[in-house]
């Protein structure tokens, strides 16, 4: 099977184009080309994609021009002419068009980059689809994306993770990857922020969440639930940071379930998940009241 470098694998969005007349109930509606759009849509999610119109802050939509768009999060080959090739379709897209390709991110830079199972600089199609399914489908719900290598409870923490999502007028959808990768592990925003710019008035939109993390040196943390140092949102500046709360040996929930003073990753994961619907199922009760 023929392999190829990772760094040409990219994730970002598909945008399609339809008549914003188009109405789903009412086959009449559709043109033949929006037809033929809906099927490629349909097509293409079936295959592996991911539908993500829920992500985007500012619309794509053009009501006087008769255009709206749905948006697909996927996977692409970038070739060396600046065309992508869609791993969900088999079709070939540019950044321009009636279906075009934005907001892309590396696949590398989407994948574990401590403790984890993904190695290979080269890899195939197949397997690209395969680490896209972990990431952001977790079609194999009970395979890790971490070895299980052991760390000292004393260099593991609960953060705060604020992460940028957008900012008004702007039809870009900043750290898109980022957000579907804690929409797919279940971890949940816990509220969602905004800071206006003092200078130019745009407001930035931010979710914040609580994850798991792991210290690595005085500077850096790791973010077992994004798989990114913190270091690299430093690097962004987007305004996206990680802030540390408490080390997990003070945080009785975890202190009680972890036996030793070690924990691995895939563990810590599997607790978070039932913490978190714990406070769900607190939550649903506090708002029947």
């Amino acid at each position: 099977m023929a392999k190829y470098p990772i760094s040409n694998f990219y994730v970002g969005k598909l945008n399609i184009c339809f008549s914003a007349s188009l109405n789903p109930r009412d086959p009449n509606s559709f043109t033949k080309e929006d037809i033929k759009k809906q099927i490629l849509k349909t097509r293409t999610l079936i295959n592996g994609a991911v539908e993500s119109s829920w992500t985007t802050l500012c619309s794509l939509n053009d009501w006087n021009k008769n255009i709206r768009y749905d948006n697909i999060f996927t996977l692409f080959y970038r070739n060396e002419d600046g065309t992508y090739y869609c791993l969900h379709n088999n079709e070939l897209y540019t950044t321009e068009g009636d279906v075009f390709v934005s907001d892309l991110t590396p696949l590398k830079q989407c994948m574990p980059s401590f403790g984890t199972i993904f190695t290979q600089d080269e890899i195939s199609a197949l397997d690209a689809k395969t680490f896209f399914g972990y990431l952001f489908k977790k079609v194999f719900p009970t395979r890790s994306l971490y070895e299980r290598d052991e760390y000292p409870l004393d260099k593991l923490y609960l953060a705060n993770f604020k992460l940028y999502a957008g900012e008004t007028g702007k039809r870009e959808t900043p750290n898109l990857a980022s957000r579907l990768t804690l929409a797919t592990s279940k971890i949940k925003p816990r509220k969602i922020g905004y800071e206006i710019d003092s200078e130019t008035g745009i407001r930035r939109e931010y979710r914040y969440y609580t994850v798991l993390a792991l210290y690595l040196n005085a500077y850096r943390y790791y973010n077992i639930n994004e798989n990114r140092q913190s270091g690299l949102y430093e690097l962004q500046h987007d305004g996206t940071k990680l802030e540390i709360i408490s080390p997990l040996e003070k945080v009785d929930y975890f202190r009680h379930r972890i036996d030793g003073n070690t924990a691995n990753f895939p563990q810590l994961i599997r607790l978070q998940r039932r913490l978190n619907r714990q406070i769900e199922r607190i939550e649903r009760k506090e708002q029947k009241r």
